[in-house]
C-alpha cells in the first residue's frame, strides 16, 4: 500500500501532509518529516536526518531501534 500511495503522490505531483503515528509510514512516502512531542514539533527533515541518533532524546527512545537496524523504512 505504500509504494502505490507514494506511486500516486509522485504522478500527480501535489504536495500532501500526511499524518501518522507510523514512523515507517513517514519516512517511506515522505521527503520532509517533521516528529511531534507533547504537541510541539521537535525535529525536521528527511528520513536519514530523523534517524540519526542523539538527533533528540524522545526520538532516540521510541523510534531509532524500530526503524534503522532493520532499513524497513524503505518499504
Amino acid at each position: 500500500m505504500r509504494q502505490k500511495l507514494k506511486g500516486i503522490l509522485a504522478a500527480e505531483k501535489v504536495p500532501a501532509i500526511m499524518v501518522t503515528h507510523d514512523l515507517r509510514d513517514a519516512i517511506a512516502l515522505g521527503d520532509r518529516i517533521c516528529l511531534m512531542e507533547q504537541g510541539k514539533i521537535v525535529i525536521c527533515g528527511d528520513a536519514d536526518t530523523i534517524l540519526q541518533k542523539g538527533q533528540h532524546p524522545f526520538i532516540d527512545q521510541f523510534f531509532i531501534g524500530t526503524c534503522k537496524k532493520e532499513k524497513d523504512y524503505t518499504l
